[in-house]
């Protein structure tokens, strides 16, 4: 970007006549870009099960919040601020009108939009709509023996104390040495 907004600048200076020629005009062919040490790649079907079976085994509570960043992709920051009322299960596990409506995200501790600024909805597969019902029923039971039984605007995914859970003790809590018990490697979550 300086190298572009420097070629402009004496691009400039070359219309008016203060310079023979644009010293900046081939600066770009020689730029190198560096490229980050190790990029971003998408876990293959087998890796995303081992992980899951890993997780399952060694820290079972955390099933259904990895299973749902799995399968539905939400980003860390959408999953920690998720609520009941964002989740659609239908009618039954055949019913096609099963989604996620993911609307809000935590950046820094601050409640915002999701990224690009919209909601989106999301499909809710079988296997993330059992589980998140098996979670869902287990949360509604805890409520129902402290008060009133609606958890509709609880959180999906809450820390142990009930608020929202720090992103930042997720990967060194659950991702890096969990599934490492297990022998499986640790995985980069954003």
């Amino acid at each position: 970007m300086i190298v572009c907004a420097l070629r402009a600048v004496l691009n400039a200076a070359v219309e008016d006549g203060l310079i023979d020629s644009n010293p900046a005009s081939r600066l770009g062919k020689f730029a190198k870009t560096v490229k980050p040490a190790h990029q971003a790649s998408a876990m293959t079907r087998k890796e995303a099960e081992d992980f899951l079976a890993a997780v399952e085994e060694v820290c079972p509570e955390w099933y259904p919040f990895f299973l749902t960043a799995l399968r539905a992709g939400l980003r860390k920051g959408e999953l920690i601020v998720l609520k009941w009322c964002d989740i659609h299960f239908g009618e039954s596990a055949d019913d096609p009108n099963r989604y996620i409506f993911v609307q809000r995200s935590c950046y820094h501790g601050h409640l915002t939009t999701p990224k690009g600024n919209r909601s989106r909805r999301v499909d809710l597969s079988k296997q993330l709509r059992a589980a998140l019902l098996a979670l869902r029923d287990k949360h509604i039971l805890q409520a129902s023996m402290v008060g009133p039984a609606s958890i509709t605007d609880h959180l999906v995914f809450p820390s142990h104390a009930g608020t929202v859970v720090r992103p930042d003790n997720i990967f060194p809590r659950y991702m890096r040495t969990g599934p490492r018990e297990s022998g499986f490697a640790p995985v980069p979550f954003s």
